[in-house]
């Protein structure tokens, strides 16, 4: 209000310009458009609260939702439920689809078992109408991450029996897709 801006529109034009400065954070989706990161650094230290390598309350890549309290305990309660749709935002974590009466929460991929879960593959059988294909992606090199952000972009075709650390099962249209990581250089 100081700097005379009081009408809504022209406040988003600033948070918008200030952003692509990169001098604050402001996401323009219906969870985090009320708040305005003022320090991007800050970001950087939530997310790791997640993803720290000290004893967490994650277990196996589940972040309940009953223990935002614990893994945010140095921020405000107030703002814990924000956290926790950053971590989606910035495709940490992805929420799973509850059935029946079991709790809440998010998966964590890079937090994922490194064991593959047992799952069918079906064996190529043409006269079955059941083919394979093969693609192999060979990079230079695979920034840390991007394999587990993909997982989460993808989640929608996955179930969270059939994903792990280094892999998913994506099933969509009564196709399979079976999506490995092998190495920093091939997925």
């Amino acid at each position: 209000i100081n700097a005379g801006i009081v009408d809504e529109n022209e406040m988003n034009e600033v948070c918008h310009f200030l952003h692509d400065l990169g001098s604050v954070q402001h996401f323009n989706t219906q969870t985090l458009k009320d708040k305005v990161v003022i320090n991007p650094q800050w970001i950087v230290d939530v997310m790791k609260c997640v993803i720290s390598i000290k004893e967490s309350c994650i277990v196996d890549g589940k972040f309940f939702h009953k223990d935002v309290t614990e893994v945010w305990s140095e921020y405000h309660e107030s703002i814990h439920v924000w956290l926790l749709h950053l971590t989606e935002e910035f495709d940490l974590t992805f929420q799973v689809q509850m059935e029946g009466d079991e709790p809440e929460y998010n998966l964590v991929p890079c937090l994922m078992p490194e064991t593959q879960p047992e799952f069918e593959w079906p064996s190529p059988n043409v006269a079955q109408g059941i083919m394979e294909t093969r693609f192999i992606y060979n990079f230079s090199f695979i920034p840390a991450g991007l394999f587990n952000r993909t997982q989460v972009r993808l989640s929608a075709y996955s179930d969270r029996c059939t994903i792990w650390k280094k892999g998913s099962l994506l099933h969509k249209n009564d196709q399979q897709c079976l999506f490995l990581l092998q190495d920093n250089q091939h997925m």
